[in-house]
């Protein structure tokens, strides 16, 4: 065979390709294109048919330049329809390469049935190389919408959906340019315009998607999730509440040894391999581990899509932000337990670097992200920690209150985000305020309510230790005050600050474990001094 056919071949197709036409693995398909093993009989003759394609291309000058950028000539002729075989020319090659294809069932008039359909054939699609590379995001999905529009299926999928009185109900214009499209919002955060004519290609991009986040792509699963989309988006135009997946990035502690951990705010697991890969993608920002957490969904159509606020965010941006606040809360709950259950030198603080949800018609799923602070990660999570998880797990679950949700997102912000010492002192400060002050206290007055009752907490048979402890904190507290009254930081203020976030970390665990009614009470600092 030409060996200059083949490099072209393997440059232009990419061996996942490859193997998916030739019915063999990666690696086999590398030691023949090698040259250093030869194929089986029927997967030799589907790949001289492959060469012979290219050979005729070449031959009617219809390929041009390598290096310009662009659709291979190769792969769209390699996925243009078969109407002898009633597939694409890719899976056409598989099947006399001792190849089997996705059993779709017997031909029906349905969406469903003609969305599988399109499914089987547009795999082969999502495994070339990326059209365009400096899109990330969209990795091998480039050539779907090539596929889909080609297809004699596409306008029976279409012609199905408008006359499905469940999914009708999207589409409620028309015009020559456009086609069939409507508008919608979803509760994830983002909405606009959805065209029919790009419904089977969203919907299918947003199953590989997921599933490539999991790692667990193939040709039956894509199928099966794809066509299961198209079903929960039937509940969703129907006004119901369909579950996804949110995954939220975690960055400050490493999963080491450990595989994943159940909480009641969703399961800690190390990231996939495409997980890890789209985060690297993204500038300034890290997590070593991801949570990943259910929510529910909700779709918004035409005139049901809540108004936009004149001077605010208005009803529409408050259907998204309650999602988003209960993702934040989940996450607040889970980075606090893992703050007081966790025994180390250094308090573990974990934070949310990034979002993602797995959405049904949407590719990205509507990924947001900010910058990561790049402050040392803790070290990795051990197998005798799981034990103390569970249980301080199950003690926030219990007794946490939104009282202290200020205290317990802010020595977690001073520890995991703050750069500047000062501005972790200042964080860490502001917990000890909400678990033991008040708002209408003068300074003197909150310095002295805030270092007492702290102290008759930790050290409540001691004397002399509670006083030295009293001092202790009163000092770590005029030192915020000076710096937040424009006086320059000492060069303590790192100590203070580690020392203020630890302070912090013994109350609440003193506080859970032994005075867990206090939590419900924002006057717990006079209680315990009263109390004492």
């Amino acid at each position: 065979m030409n060996g200059d056919v083949l490099q072209r071949v393997e440059r232009e197709l990419g061996v996942s390709f490859l193997s998916y036409l030739l019915n063999a693995n990666d690696d086999v398909v590398r030691q023949r294109l090698a040259g250093t093993q030869p194929l089986m009989t029927e997967q030799e003759a589907a790949l001289t048919e492959i060469e012979n394609l290219v050979d005729r291309l070449i031959a009617m000058h219809l390929l041009g330049d390598e290096s310009e950028p662009g659709p291979s000539f190769v792969a769209k002729t390699l996925l243009s329809y078969d109407h002898a075989h009633e597939t694409t020319v890719a899976n056409a090659l598989r099947l006399r390469a001792g190849g089997a294809l996705v059993d779709v069932g017997e031909r029906r008039v349905t969406a469903d049935w003609y969305l599988a359909a399109l499914a089987r054939d547009c795999y082969a699609a999502t495994l070339l190389p990326p059209v365009f590379p400096d899109i990330p995001i969209r990795g091998g999905l480039d050539y779907i919408a090539y596929v889909v529009w080609r297809h004699p299926l596409k306008d029976l999928f279409e012609k199905s959906v408008l006359g499905d009185a469940e999914l009708a109900p999207l589409f409620t214009t028309h015009d020559e340019a456009s086609g069939h499209s409507g508008a919608y919002y979803t509760n994830l955060g983002h909405g606009g315009g959805i065209q029919l004519w790009m419904l089977a290609e969203g919907l299918m991009s947003a199953a590989h998607w997921s599933l490539a986040l999991d790692g667990h792509v193939d040709s039956d699963a894509v199928t099966n999730a794809t066509v299961e989309n198209l079903s929960r988006l039937r509940r969703l135009v129907a006004g119901d509440a369909v579950e996804v997946k949110a995954r939220l990035g975690v960055a400050g502690i490493p999963m080491g040894e450990v595989n994943m951990v159940s909480t009641p705010w969703g399961t800690l697991r190390a990231l996939t391999t495409e997980e890890s890969t789209r985060v690297s993608e993204l500038e300034g920002v890290r997590s070593e581990a991801v949570l990943e957490t259910p929510v529910d969904m909700k779709l918004y159509l035409g005139s049901g899509i809540p108004a936009q606020g004149t001077e605010g965010p208005g009803e529409l941006g408050r259907v998204s932000q309650r999602l988003h606040d209960d993702l934040g809360d989940r996450f607040n709950r889970f980075a606090l337990t893992l703050f007081l259950a966790l025994e180390r030198q250094r308090p573990v603080a974990v934070s949310r670097s990034w979002t993602m949800f797995d959405d049904i018609v949407r590719l990205g799923g509507g990924m947001s992200w900010s910058p990561t602070p790049w402050l040392a990660a803790s070290e990795a999570l051990r197998a005798e920690e799981l034990e103390a998880i569970e249980e301080w797990a199950g003690r926030v679950q219990r007794h946490y209150h939104r009282s202290i949700t200020v205290a317990s997102q802010r020595v977690v912000t001073a520890l995991a985000q703050r750069y500047d010492p000062a501005d972790g002192l200042i964080d860490a400060v502001i917990a000890l305020e909400n678990l033991f002050g008040t708002s209408s206290e003068t300074q003197g007055e909150i310095t002295f309510r805030v270092s007492t009752a702290c102290a008759y907490l930790l050290e409540p048979l001691d004397v002399e230790r509670r006083r030295a402890l009293r001092r202790e904190v009163a000092t770590i507290y005029r030192e915020r005050s000076k710096i937040v009254h424009g006086g320059p930081p000492s060069a303590d203020a790192w100590k203070h600050r580690e020392r203020a976030a630890e302070i912090v970390q013994q109350s609440l665990r003193r506080l859970f474990i032994d005075k867990p009614e206090l939590l419900r009470n924002a006057d717990r600092g006079i209680e315990l001094i009263l109390g004492s």
